[in-house]
């Protein structure tokens, strides 16, 4: 019996703690996945932001664990920009507009770029504690400062309809800030200001688990600790 009760608390605690935690990761995307052609910078703005904005699909209870990139497009006559250094972001939306002029820096990782024109994509992890999305929506990109001459085009832009209008470009003079994205001397737009279309990048999205769920599993757990504690306790024949 001893041994029985042993085997129901763990599988209990195990399906429990597994009932709290998410099923799988989610992932946001405006793209279908190809690219038709793709956007660069110029000699008089050499330093471009990239991003995409997302709605939060639970504000308050999801977080982003990874950025998906797609560089380039296949075909293209621009120099192939794999190797090329760049930083991957998350930023935040003060106030919750999808417009990118206020986002703040949520978390950001350097890269370099690969698989570039081929549609293939590249994960990159946030490498910082789980950040929790409390806005109505939130953006993932890149920021690009060109070291080649003829200028690359890494940012892959998929214009088959429909257009989601949730594509941003900056571009910059000089420093780069990229908790002003608005500011820093630069021109920030929609990508339809310039060509139409959605950038291939998208987010990695993980649910975190209610407090509630995991509260009433760890008493569930601890419920039936106890009663096995009680059971070994009890002596033979009471």
């Amino acid at each position: 019996m001893t041994h029985r009760l042993c085997l129901l608390a763990a599988a209990a605690a195990v399906s429990l703690l597994g009932a709290a935690l998410p099923a799988r990761a989610q992932v946001l995307q405006i793209d279908d996945g190809t690219a038709e052609t793709a956007v660069g910078v110029t000699n008089n703005f050499p330093t471009a932001a990239y991003l995409n904005s997302f709605q939060t699909p639970a504000p308050g209870t999801t977080v982003v664990s990874a950025v998906q990139i797609a560089f380039g497009a296949p075909g293209t006559t621009s120099p192939n920009p794999n190797g090329l250094p760049i930083m991957v972001y998350l930023w935040s939306d003060p106030n919750g507009d999808g417009n990118p002029s206020d986002a703040q820096v949520l978390g950001s990782v350097a890269g370099v770029i690969s698989s570039a024109n081929t549609n293939t994509f590249v994960s990159f992890a946030l490498p910082f504690s789980p950040q929790l999305i409390t806005t109505q929506n939130f953006f993932v990109g890149f920021s690009f400062a060109n070291i080649a001459t003829p200028e690359p085009a890494p940012a892959g832009l998929d214009q088959t309809a429909p257009l989601a209008n949730r594509s941003f470009a900056g571009f910059y003079p000089g420093t780069f800030d990229p908790n002003n994205l608005g500011g820093n001397g630069g021109i920030l737009a929609p990508i339809e200001n310039y060509v139409p279309g959605n950038f291939l990048i998208r987010a990695d999205l993980a649910a975190v688990p209610e407090p509630a769920t995991v509260l009433g599993g760890a008493l569930a757990v601890g419920a039936l600790g106890w009663h096995f504690l009680r059971r070994r306790r009890v002596p033979a024949g009471a």
